[in-house]
């Protein structure tokens, strides 16, 4: 099984994506928590998480500019929705990711809770990306 990641809408970032270094998954203080490595191989499907943020961030300041979003009310309903595809994307990267692991029940239940901590707890690091682009873009 492939997955492919498709936000609809998204065009060029104006702003570089620096991949991080080392572990993908979680953050600098979860890592032990969070590894990439547990079950599955999880590392590819956590960058391309990463990356889903960063664009989606992008894309967002971009329609601002642009006047597309012109509502707080669209501007949330286009968040929600960009952020509900990455971690959606995560999860299907996360279970092909299992598909060919021993243990792959564990691997899929690990996946599962990957894709319950981003849904829940990712909200802080989505809205960062769109800080970060607005920076960027502002040349901070």
């Amino acid at each position: 099984m492939t997955v492919v990641l498709v936000l609809s809408g998204v065009g060029y970032a104006e702003c570089e994506f620096v991949w991080s270094e080392g572990e993908y998954c979680g953050s600098r203080r979860t890592t032990k928590l969070v590894p990439d490595r547990k079950f599955g191989e999880f590392t590819e499907g956590c960058k391309i998480h990463d990356w889903c943020y960063f664009a989606a961030g992008e894309q967002i300041v971009s329609e601002i500019n642009s006047g597309y979003l012109s509502s707080i009310s669209k501007i949330t309903r286009r968040k929600r929705q960009m952020k509900k595809d990455c971690d959606s994307a995560l999860l299907r990267l996360l279970e092909e990711a299992c598909s060919g692991d021993s243990n792959k029940k564990k691997c899929v239940k690990w996946a599962k809770g990957y894709y319950l901590g981003v849904t829940l707890m990712g909200g802080k690091a989505f809205d960062g990306s769109i800080k970060n682009a607005i920076k960027c873009r502002s040349g901070q």
